[in-house]
């Protein structure tokens, strides 16, 4: 009854012309840098003075998908702090799973 149900949700429309729906969030990663070595849509001093980063700020920085964070949140590979409503990742947590992640 569930995945009838959940089946149901993933195909039903809105109705209008043109209705597609994705599943993820549908938008490809963003570049990984500019010419510069920064990652686009972030001001050049900003890396070098926060101390934490939003999800969305990690997903640009690492080129990868708000929802790829969120995947590695969850398994353990990034820590964030819930401290505040929303998660924030420390630059030095994304310089760990760098380091410990990284090919030998």
């Amino acid at each position: 009854m569930k995945n009838a149900m959940l089946g149901s949700s993933l195909t039903a429309g809105n109705g209008k012309a043109g209705d597609q729906n994705q599943v993820g969030d549908g938008a490809p990663p963003a570049p990984m840098t500019q010419s510069g070595g920064k990652p686009p849509g972030l001001s050049p001093g900003l890396l070098d003075c926060r101390m934490a980063f939003s999800v969305k700020e990690v997903a640009v920085i690492l080129g990868i998908s708000e929802k790829t964070v969120r995947r590695l949140i969850r398994r353990g590979l990034i820590h964030a702090s819930r401290a505040l409503r929303h998660h924030l990742i420390p630059k030095k947590e994304i310089e760990k799973f760098l380091d410990r992640t990284a090919a030998q």
